[in-house]
């Protein structure tokens, strides 16, 4: 912000302006000379200097000191006077400076304002809230932050592939009743929208670590059984029929039944059936690109049926699939409770065209978009880090995964977890908060919360069981615990729909807002031109800012040149920041 003393003639204010300030005068003259504005008329010689200051500021004031006489030479005069009394320069200005703080500044560059006093949030869509690890039994509790410290990523990948983890290792085994007409199995679906370079397939390959492990180990001795079965095939191929009887009271050696699996990547209905009904106790679908998982929705379009299968899937409710064979022959898969949890991740690009969200929206109002946990973290920059994951910490971890997924099952049938009294109050007081709270969304994230309601109860039996895999009961802790993680997936929802169906405008504004607030929360025009190249035309940087001024998400602040001199500038500051920013001026000794 530049300020020049009323009475000042255009050329002479701006000359003794240019002397205290060290303004290249040649500079105003050449290269900005093209953009200066024309002088007003010459009885407000005033504003007229104000006027040509602006093309060196972004904006500019008058500043009208009570001992002026009226004069034209005015600023002259008034630094005549106070380098008669010994005053050297410095001392002039900074005099000046305290004087145009005093009577120009705005109040909000002298009072500390809190971000919910009356200000919008700094985004056009719900500030990102970190995930509240502190509410998750352990091992989670320290799990999450020591895996998101080592690799860079944001808490909540690790949180949101955890979850999904647990679920699908309790599968089929263990289901959650609330009451007799309602049943929640243990299924989760989990989806980071990230772009490239987040560490979001890390995150993934870390936690899901011991469930291939305990995979592995599982084919290494499927492998040793079929190995067995084609030595003892030989074997009675090479045996006299007369003897066979003999050597193999059981008849022919039978090949063992196909290896029981727990993740898998192929995502088409008919193979997740064929691998389901050899694996009762439920699969885990993971794929770092979870775009092709939704893109294979439309794969079969004259059989059709695809997002439904998949929703009924999500149920826990029967598979039945009739597959094609060769030469017209056909083969009927069923699974009496399917049991399918899914994890992957997206980019925000392809999850608009994955969800249809500029054409049908067909997924979005379909309800399969609702069933799932996002997660979309803002971009943070990358830093290099010592940290790492303490190998007490990962074998907690691998210890709780492989103890739910070797969860008895012996009959096929579920274990049903009851809620005790405690458990079940505070899950209607939660069901009847999100009954209120649907009133108040928009129709996707009504669906969303709607399956958070009972995906609370979900989250809870997986916490109760890790907490202890043989409990029969979901007790009070394990339920808030349930509920507070669901409380946040659905604002996370509410956060994730509204960016993914925002215009290019709004795109625009919320991309800007994230990098200020990456960049301290306030930036100067000068600042975002020299390092967004979107932004390299001052012009550009000027109306972005401005824009989000209009929208009420910041507020430009004026600084002054210190004693030492240089150019005024402005400080564009986000909302959230103020105080921040009030702190930061304070201590460098600016009001």
């Amino acid at each position: 912000m530049v300020w020049l003393c009323h009475s000042c003639g255009e050329r002479g204010g701006y000359k003794k302006l240019a002397e205290l300030f060290s303004i290249d005068l040649a500079e105003y003259n050449g290269t900005r000379s093209s953009t200066r504005r024309s002088p007003p008329p010459q009885g407000d010689h005033t504003e007229g200097t104000a006027l040509a200051a602006a093309d060196i500021a972004s904006s500019a004031g008058v500043f009208k000191p009570s001992d002026l006489t009226g004069r034209g030479d005015d600023c002259e005069l008034w630094i005549a006077k106070r380098t008669a009394e010994g005053k050297s320069t410095e001392a002039i200005l900074g005099e000046l400076l305290l004087a145009i703080e005093t009577e120009s500044y705005d109040p909000t560059d002298k009072t500390r304002v809190k971000a919910s006093q009356d200000l919008k949030t700094v985004s056009s869509v719900a500030t990102y809230k970190p995930f509240p690890v502190s509410v998750l039994p352990q091992p989670l509790r320290s799990y999450i932050p020591e895996v998101a410290g080592a690799l860079g990523c944001d808490p909540s990948m690790v949180v949101v592939s955890s979850l999904v983890a647990l679920a699908a290792a309790v599968g089929n085994k263990r289901v959650v009743r609330i009451k007799n007409s309602w049943l929640e199995p243990s299924i989760q679906w989990g989806c980071i929208v990230a772009g490239s370079g987040t560490k979001k397939s890390p995150a993934m390959t870390e936690v899901l670590a011991p469930l291939r492990d305990f995979e592995r180990e599982n084919l290494k001795v499927h492998q040793q059984l079929v190995e067995l079965f084609e030595d003892e095939l030989q074997e009675w191929n090479d045996t006299a029929e007369s003897d066979r009887v003999r050597k193999f009271p059981n008849g022919e050696p039978q090949p063992p039944a196909p290896c029981e699996r727990l993740v898998v990547q192929d995502i088409t209905r008919e193979a997740v059936a064929m691998v389901h009904e050899h694996s009762p106790a439920g699969l885990l679908v993971a794929r770092d690109e979870l775009g092709g998982w939704i893109g294979s929705f439309d794969a079969y379009k004259s059989g059709g049926g695809d997002a439904a299968f998949w929703i009924q899937v999500y149920g826990g409710r029967p598979i039945s699939v009739d597959r094609k064979g060769r030469g017209g022959s056909g083969e009927h898969v069923f699974v009496e409770r399917g049991s399918v949890s899914v994890l992957g991740s997206i980019q925000p690009g392809s999850a608009r065209r994955a969800l249809k969200v500029d054409t049908t929206r067909e997924h979005l109002q379909n309800g399969l978009a609702a069933r799932i946990l996002w997660v979309m973290p803002p971009r943070t920059r990358r830093r290099w880090t010592d940290d790492d994951i303490d190998d007490r910490t990962r074998l907690a971890w691998n210890n709780a995964l492989t103890q739910l997924a070797g969860l008895s099952f012996d009959d096929g049938t579920p274990l049903e977890l009851d809620l005790d009294a405690d458990a079940k109050a505070a899950f209607v007081d939660h069901y009847d908060d999100f009954g209120e709270r649907m009133d108040n969304e928009s129709e996707e994230v009504e669906a969303a919360i709607s399956k958070l309601e009972g995906g609370a109860a979900r989250l809870a039996l997986t916490f109760q069981l890790m907490a202890n895999s043989e409990s029969k009961t979901i007790t009070l802790p394990m339920m808030e615990a349930g509920i507070a993680a669901a409380r946040w997936f659905a604002d996370e929802a509410s956060r994730v729909f509204t960016m993914l169906t925002e215009s290019e405008n709004e795109t625009e504004r919320r991309v800007l807002v994230e990098w200020i607030e990456r960049h301290g929360g306030w930036v100067t025009k000068r600042k975002l031109t020299r390092t967004l190249s979107r932004y390299y035309n001052p012009k550009n940087a000027q109306q972005a800012l401005d824009d989000l001024g209009d929208q009420e998400l910041g507020v430009w602040h004026k600084r002054l040149p210190g004693p030492g001199g240089g150019r005024p500038s402005q400080d564009f500051v986000l909302n959230a920041f103020l105080d921040n920013y009030t702190e930061w001026r304070e201590k460098k000794g600016e009001s």
